[in-house]
């Protein structure tokens, strides 16, 4: 949308307006969905925070059983008898 030489370019035009909102809202939207991808200032945990953390989650780490319960215990069966 090119304009003529003689017309200056209002700021106040109902669409250059529009665009410019559209532009902003657009712009902050993207910014929005890429935030956790760009951490602008990672905070440090601090030593204490991090020998908290230890403590918290030191001893072993509880794992689910990835077989199927029934399975294993059928195959188990069949072991017992093979022996």
């Amino acid at each position: 949308m090119r304009r003529g030489l003689g017309e200056k370019h209002s700021p106040n035009d109902l669409k250059s307006r529009m665009m410019i909102i559209h532009h902003v809202q657009h712009i902050s939207f993207v910014l929005s969905v890429f935030r956790p991808a760009i951490p602008f200032r990672p905070r440090h945990s601090t030593l204490r925070e991090r020998e908290e953390n230890r403590k918290k989650y030191a001893g072993p780490i509880p794992r689910r059983p990835q077989h199927n319960s029934y399975l294993f215990k059928s195959s188990q069966f069949m072991l017992h008898f093979e022996a």
